[in-house]
């Protein structure tokens, strides 16, 4: 319960560290405010207006009428002089300051022309304050309004004295009114600015912690926003309908997705799911099929509860165990085919020998016997049949023989080359068999021996010669990169039966009739030792796909072995 407190702290502290400074803040929350007074100041000075003729309408002495229109007008073109200002260069921190005082000067102005104490004016200094507590420091806010009340004592005196013209006509003030209105204007020039001051400085409080929290929330968002993206496994949520609403960027690997794409998309489409999510167990390994490859993941389906409204969708979090299930497969058929071997390698001395000695007494009986047709074709099934096994015993030895490697650079495109000669020669291609190399334009050196390559070519070249059965192309292709050297081994053949990629590779698992079902469990041995890979492939065109993935570095592949 105390990860939270600390976690959201932690934010707070990163947010802080990543704000800007607070003269930078204050700019722009100066800038605001000086647009906001810009706009506001049509709206006084069209009020004034409109307020002052509205009285004179109803007052039959206007003495300084033609004055005061002119300071209105001087007004309005400042009001614009000042918003052309803002939009054009930088807000500086003069510039409020300029403004404030101008609007004080005609401010006073306006109050003189209109009768100074009788005026209904005078609320315009206390307004002004307020104003500039928005956008200029307290210490300035209470030199304004001590200038206000300043500005208008000094015209006070002088209208009173005779120095100015008259603002109030015949009905002129005594001294007595004139001091009490000097005394009510100044403490309500302080208290304004007081107030607004306060006011301004708790809502600057306010709007720092609205900054902080934000910051934090913000720091929150961004931090399950990366947990979520950072996730190895795929996340999704949906609706009831199994309609995708947010998947993060493993789903989308996992799926061969672009993450922005799967929004909108139905789960059970994209998962290929045949079981409704409320029959689907709690945990759940599914296989699918992914273009050409088979794909197995770990999923879970879960009810997404929201407070207050129940189930409202559902959440599918998978991980991707293709690789973790091929692992276990290959870890399996190794250690079967060392079972393999080590019998393989206890029978064939058993056998053999006394196979050859069959053999060869049934030759030389055959030789001293004289023997009718049916006679002769049944020896000649023995010696055949004889020999068929011993090819196979021989095969056997092969197998479970411990080679010896000779691992050094070689040319991975002349050890090709020197292969698919012999298959061209070979009795297996005729004239409807194309037999194409794509090596690239430079040549591709790894590491490995030579001779067990060419057997793993020779190999895989035959079967598929086997395959197309006369009639069609071999496409030898490689494609080097960091990794190592992609070859493939691609025929448009008869193809793989479904299912044979799990045991392609085990011993007498053969699918021609005169295979013995060990060469390519004795490729896959030779691809071990050189800490290569080999699997293969159905294309969805047809025909098998025979993959090795080769060590270009030489610490990639073992020593002599």
């Amino acid at each position: 319960m105390s990860s939270s407190p600390q976690l959201a702290t932690d934010a707070a502290v990163m947010t802080s560290k990543a704000e800007p400074d607070t003269r930078s803040g204050s700019s722009d929350r100066r800038k605001v405010w000086l647009g906001w007074l810009s706009r506001a100041r049509f709206v006084v000075i069209t009020l004034v207006l409109g307020l002052q003729l509205g009285a004179e309408s109803y007052s039959s002495s206007h003495p300084l009428l033609g004055p005061f229109l002119t300071l209105v007008t001087i007004w309005y073109m400042l009001a614009a002089f000042y918003l052309l200002l803002q939009r054009t260069f930088r807000v500086e921190a003069w510039q409020p300051l300029l403004q404030l005082y101008a609007d004080a000067i005609i401010i006073t102005g306006l109050v003189y022309t209109t009768g100074l104490s009788q005026s209904l004016l005078t609320e315009l200094y206390a307004l002004l304050v307020m104003v500039s507590a928005m956008v200029v420091a307290r210490r300035h806010v209470y030199l304004l309004g001590g200038v206000c009340a300043l500005l208008y004592a000094v015209v006070s005196q002088l209208a009173w004295r005779g120095v100015l013209p008259s603002p109030w006509g015949s009905e002129k003030p005594d001294a007595h009114g004139v001091q009490l209105s000097l005394i009510l204007t100044t403490l309500a020039m302080f208290a304004a600015a007081y107030i607004s001051s306060l006011l301004s400085n708790r809502l600057q409080e306010a709007d720092a912690r609205l900054v902080t929290q934000q910051g934090v929330l913000d720091s929150l968002r961004a931090l399950n926003d990366n947990i979520v993206h950072s996730m190895s496994g795929g996340l999704i949520t949906t609706d009831l309908g199994g309609r995708i609403y947010f998947a993060n960027q493993s789903a989308g690997e996992i799926l061969g997705c672009p993450q922005g794409e799967l929004d909108g998309k139905n789960v059970e489409e994209m998962l290929q799911l045949s079981l409704p999510p409320d029959s689907f167990p709690r945990r759940k390994e599914h296989t699918f099929r992914q273009g050409a490859y088979l794909r197995t993941l770990g999923i879970s389906v879960t009810p997404l509860q929201v407070p207050g409204q129940g189930n409202v969708g559902r959440v599918y979090q998978f991980q991707d165990l293709t690789q973790l299930r091929q692992l276990e497969h290959e870890i399996e058929v190794r250690e079967r085919m060392s079972a393999l071997g080590r019998l393989a390698a206890g029978i064939a001395h058993e056998i053999r020998n006394p196979l050859a000695s069959l053999g060869g007494s049934v030759r030389l009986l055959a030789g001293y016997l004289h023997l009718g047709e049916q006679e002769q074709e049944l020896m000649d099934i023995v010696v055949r049949e004889s020999d068929r096994l011993n090819r196979i015993v021989s095969d056997f030895l092969s197998y479970a023989r411990d080679y010896h490697y000779e691992f050094r650079q070689v040319e991975l495109g002349s050890l090709v080359r020197d292969v698919v000669t012999l298959a061209r020669n070979g009795p297996r291609c005729g004239a409807g068999v194309e037999i194409v190399m794509r090596m690239g334009a430079g040549p591709i050196v790894i590491w490995g021996d030579p001779d067990r390559l060419k057997q793993v070519f020779w190999n895989l070249c035959d079967n598929a010669l086997k395959a197309v059965a006369g009639q069609g192309s071999l496409t030898i292709a490689a494609e080097p990169s960091s990794a190592g050297v992609r070859l493939e081994f691609r025929d448009t053949g008869c193809g793989l039966p479904p299912g044979a990629e799990a045991h392609i590779f085990e011993p007498f698992n053969s699918h021609f009739k005169d295979g013995t079902g060990l060469g390519l469990a004795t490729a896959y041995a030779i691809m071990q030792a050189h800490q290569g890979k080999i699997w293969v492939e159905s294309p969805p065109e047809g025909g098998a796909c025979f993959v090795l993935q080769l060590p270009i570095q030489p610490g990639a592949a073992g020593p002599g072995n």
